[in-house]
Formats: C-alpha cells, structure tokens, sequence
C-alpha cells in the first residue's frame, strides 16, 4: 500500500476499499460521485499535474523526554530536554515565566542548580559546570560536584576540594558518587561502595569516616543545618528511610512500610523529609514531619517518579515523572492539598486507557491498541522488558501506534495458567499472534500460541536498551508481516 499526499493529509491507496474511502472524503469535499473509478482518474490527474505527490511514509521519531531538573535557592526550575539526537536546557523562573535558554553537547543523568546561578550537569561519562547563559565555567571527568564557586575535582592524580584560594586535599578510599559538598566548603559526603556493602562517608582534611554502612544505599540528604541526614537504605530486603545523626551516632528508622522508599530529600525549612513510595499502584510522594512523625502523601497512580526536587518555601515539589502514556513531564505539587500546576511537559499523552486485568501474580498494565475497532482481534505483545512497570517505554508504544495490544509486566514476573486465563478474558486479543518479549535466562514454558522473543546483546555504539528493545520490535514486525516463526515451532 503507497501513501500519497492529499489536502494536506496522507492517505493509503490500495485497492477496493481503500479507493472507497478516498472517493468519500472526495465526495464530502467537492460534491463528486463516491465511484472508485472516478476517484483513481482524479488522483492520477492530480499526480500528473503536480498537485498532488506521492511519498513514503515518514519513518517514526522518538519523542521529546524530559531527563533532569533542578531547582535553584531563588525558585528557578531547570530542566534537560533530549529531543533526537540534540539536549537543550530549559527554565521556569519563580514567578512563572518560562524561556528556553541554551543547547548542550550532552544530555545529563542529573543537575543540581547553585545559588551562584551555575548548573551542575552529571553524566556517566562527563561532568560539566555552567553559568546560567550557558556558558562553560568547568568540564571533564575530573570534575565530580559544585556547589557555588567550591568545586571537587581531580588533579595532578589526587582529589581536591577547592574554593577561592583555599584547597584541601581528599583521599576516598573507594570512588565515590553523589557527592554533596559542605556549605562550610571543607568537607563533602558522598556513598561509596565497598565490595559486599555500601557506605555513607564523609570527608575532610582529616580522613574519612564512615557515618553508615548498608548492604545498599539508594540515597541520602543533609538537613539545612547539615546536623541530620535522612538515608534510604536497605533493610531486610527492602529500602526504607533513616534518619542519623551527622556523626553517626544515632540512627531513627522512619516508619516502615513494605513498599520500597526510595529518592530521600530534605525540605529546605520546616524540618519535613519526603521521599517516594513504589507501590503496586503506582508512586506516592510522601512527606514526613520530623520531630512528630506526623506525614502527609500525594498519590501519582500508574506513574514513574524520577527525581524529586523542594522549592525554596518548601511549600511545593518540582516533580518529574513519567508513565506509559506520558513520555514525561514536571508538575509543581503542594507537598499538603496535593494540588498540580504543571511547570513542563515533553509532548502531549498517548492516547488510550488501561484496562483492567485482575492476575495478582505481579503488577501488570493492559494497553489495547490505539484506535481499536470493535469486535476487532489483534496481536498482543507481553512486556517483560524491566521491574519498573510504570515508566515510559518507546518500544511498547511503537507497538500500540502499529495496531499491536501491550501487556507490561515485570521482568521477574512467573506467567503461570492464572496469566494466561486472563489473556484470554481480553475480547480483542488474537490467540494466533501472541507473543512475549523477555530478557535471556527466564526458562519460562508457554502455551503453544506464544512466541517468545529475546532481548539479547546490544550492537557496538548504540545504547543497551535502546538496541535490545528496537531489535525485539522489529523482529516483531517481521513476524505480524507474516514472515515465519523465529522460536523453532511449526
């Protein structure tokens, strides 16, 4: 089936009823007769005169995704975009007036804005510091955090905190990460992994000290009088929160709950942490008052939260999340009322509603295909592609914008006969074409309609996951094309 450019639209142009369709429209628009013959004589003439100009379908693009955000002491939120290939930054000052500001040769994992009006951006592979009108004050991987003009970096082999004319040097026995410096400037505080364990240290002129250890420690935060840290940490097999003294030497679990919590931060007044709670549901944002406990929480349900960052009042969050029919967006929630006043967003939702599934094997979410007929029956895709179900998935996307159903389920998940049955109850889906996406080392057995296709090893120079998941949709592609089965069945 071509594609060919019409009023501005493209249509397909096949044969029979797509020739219908376009003499329809036709019909509506000019007052011709709904004859098919008539259509194709008025589409040849069009092409032949140059009015009208058949093309090959647009190959899809990804789209745009918000990937970090940071807000500064006087109530500015950045954020990075990543758009294609390219990343720009973007900001929202206090008082509601947003404006793009510069592009940057990389798209960060992380940023932290100063008071000083430079930006911390953190990768993998590449730290940079900038001013506010993008210009580059420090780079490189020498370079491992900044707060104002104090600045830990390496040189000449050895680490080195440094601030105006003054500098100390560090020892870390291990590498560090997430690295917070003091606003003394003498001291910084970091995680450092030490083989079957983590640990919260902190550095000064006089060594290192280890102020917690944990088997993990998934994040941690200083009071603003730096006498408290509050630490997600885990803790019979779980993360919970913590709240220790500076030095050590005491220890207040926050009360526990079974879900993991995770992404601590302290408010920068009022004495209140929050953190985010991963639930079957989806995430809340849970905030606690520290001397009485007493602790409020904003619900983010079928949603991903990705970073969590206190505005200056501490009245409201800056959060970033996203969900399967969000690709992502930042929302300003009052931590109390929880209400939402949306700071940015990366493009519009997907369209397309859950629906229910009632297995309690594990938390799954059934997203039908978009623009499903009824009485149709179509291809179903199960999902094992990562443990966070919620978050935005490109791949899984793709699939429902070709006409395919997606059922997302952890990678852990055991799809046993309970699964299956309710797959079943599904009136859209196609037995004939089911299949199931998963990572190598399963060893899972299915009915023998299913068809399983590995996430194997990633090509040089692309990303892992970005390999893994656009080679499983095209060998799914491949197979709804008709071609022949790839798990040796008949």
């Amino acid at each position: 089936m071509g594609l060919v450019r019409w009023d501005g639209q493209r249509l397909p142009i096949g044969g029979g009823a797509d020739l219908v369709w376009v003499a329809s429209l036709h019909y509506n628009a000019r007052g011709m007769r709904r004859e098919p013959a008539a259509a194709l004589l008025v589409i040849v003439a069009l092409i032949v005169t140059g009015c009208l100009t058949a093309k090959p379908a647009a190959a899809p693009t990804k789209p745009d995704r918000i990937v970090a955000q940071a807000v500064d002491p006087y109530g500015t939120i950045w954020w990075a975009l990543a758009s294609g290939s390219s990343c720009s930054l973007s900001m929202r000052t206090a008082d509601g007036k947003s404006q793009k500001r510069f592009e940057v040769p990389f798209c960060p994992e992380g940023m932290e804005a100063n008071g000083d009006g430079s930006l911390l951006l953190r990768s993998s592979r590449l730290t940079e510091l900038r001013d506010s009108d993008g210009s580059l004050l420090l780079a490189g991987r020498q370079l491992l955090a900044a707060r104002d003009r104090t600045h830990f970096l390496q040189r000449d082999g050895g680490w080195l905190l440094h601030w105006g004319d003054k500098s100390v040097a560090l020892a870390p026995s291990s590498p560090l990460r997430d690295v917070v410096i003091s606003e003394n400037s003498a001291t910084i505080w970091a995680l450092q992994n030490r083989g079957a364990s983590e640990s919260l240290v902190r550095l000064d002129g006089a060594g290192e000290h280890v102020v917690m250890s944990a088997h993990r420690i998934d994040s941690f935060a200083m009071s603003p009088d730096e006498t408290e840290i509050v630490v997600s940490a885990m803790r019979d097999g779980s993360f919970d929160p913590a709240i220790i003294a500076a030095d050590g030497s005491k220890t207040k679990w926050v009360s526990p709950d079974p879900a993991p919590e995770t992404d601590v931060t302290w408010a920068p007044r009022g004495h209140k942490i929050s953190y985010v709670v991963h639930t079957a549901a989806g995430s809340l944002v849970r905030t606690v008052h520290v001397p009485t406990g007493f602790a409020v929480a904003v619900s983010f349900p079928s949603s991903s939260l990705i970073s969590l960052k206190w505005e200056p009042k501490a009245e409201r969050l800056a959060i970033l999340y996203s969900s399967l029919t969000s690709p992502s967006r930042i929302d300003l929630v009052a931590y109390q009322s929880g209400d939402h006043q949306i700071v940015a967003q990366s493009g519009p939702d997907f369209p397309g509603e859950a629906e229910p599934f009632s297995w309690k094997g594990a938390t799954t979410i059934v997203l039908p295909p978009a623009g499903l007929r009824y009485g149709a029956r179509e291809p179903v895709v199960v999902w094992k592609g990562s443990n966070d179900v919620f978050e935005w998935n490109e791949a899984t996307a793709q699939l429902r914008r070709d006409g395919t159903g997606v059922i997302v389920t952890s990678a852990s998940a055991v799809l046993d006969a309970g699964f299956w049955s309710e797959v079943a109850r599904l009136s859209w889906v196609d037995p004939a074409r089911t299949f199931v996406v998963e990572r190598p080392g399963s060893h899972s057995r299915y009915p023998d309609n299913v068809q399983t296709i590995l996430l194997t090893a990633p090509q040089p120079g692309r990303s892992a996951e970005d390999e893994l998941e656009s080679s499983a949709v095209s060998r799914l592609e491949m197979l709804l094309k008709g071609k022949n089965r790839i798990d040796g069945r008949s």
